[in-house]
């Protein structure tokens, strides 16, 4: 839910609800989340959009038919968008997330892991065709970190293209689209990067092979 002025501002609510599952060697474990904040956008001129969110998610990851762990937090997020012309437009992104891992102490367990990292993402974007498709492109750098077994780091990399297609949408440039259409609140720490429990298992594995336990 929102309120926009296309020619100066937009602000509102944002809420999703994400499921995953990732695979830990034998484990099978399920991620549900739900996720909500508050976002604002501003169209500094004809070339120029500024935006930022803060979001707080909970979620619980089960394994066995059981809960396994609790992890909730904050991501903050702040982008700029430059429009070259009205069909190019090139994007910066910065995330930011701050959270935790609590036991359920089912286990006997009650610590809780911190889980915080950021992400930095460019992105270009061209219009095709004014109906609404449009190809896109870009990069990304992410580090996470866990504070225990020694601060486990994770770095990702990861390089994409696609296309889009903006249902309803058409007939417009991609600044029309942007300051007319559909808020997109996907998130870049819980959606766009591997599974964290997933890459928990794998560093946990990489630095036990590195340095074995007793």
């Amino acid at each position: 839910m929102f309120w926009r002025d296309p020619q100066f501002a937009a602000v509102g609510l944002s809420g999703s609800y994400i499921t995953q599952d990732a695979d830990w060697y034998f484990i099978d474990k399920d991620n549900s989340y739900y996720r909500v904040g508050l976002f604002g956008d501003f169209y500094a001129n004809d070339q120029f959009t500024l935006g930022g969110s803060v979001h707080y998610f909970n979620g619980s990851s089960e394994a066995f038919g059981k809960d396994f762990a609790d992890h909730d937090g904050f991501e903050l997020a702040a982008f700029a968008k430059f429009y070259a012309t009205p069909e190019l437009a090139f994007s910066l992104r910065g995330d930011y997330m701050i959270s935790d891992f609590s036991e359920d102490g089912s286990g006997g367990g009650s610590d809780d892991i911190s889980f915080d990292g950021f992400a930095i993402t460019g992105e270009a974007e061209y219009l095709v065709w004014d109906e609404g498709l449009s190809l896109f492109g870009g990069a990304r750098f992410a580090s996470r970190e866990f504070d225990d077994m020694g601060e486990l780091g994770i770095d990702d990399v990861q390089v994409y293209a696609g296309l889009k297609f903006a249902l309803g949408g058409g007939g417009g440039s991609l600044l029309d689209r942007d300051r007319s259409g559909a808020y997109d609140n996907t998130s870049v720490m819980l959606e766009k990067l591997p599974n964290a429990w997933a890459s928990y298992g794998a560093a946990v594995s990489s630095e036990l092979r590195d340095d074995p336990i007793p």
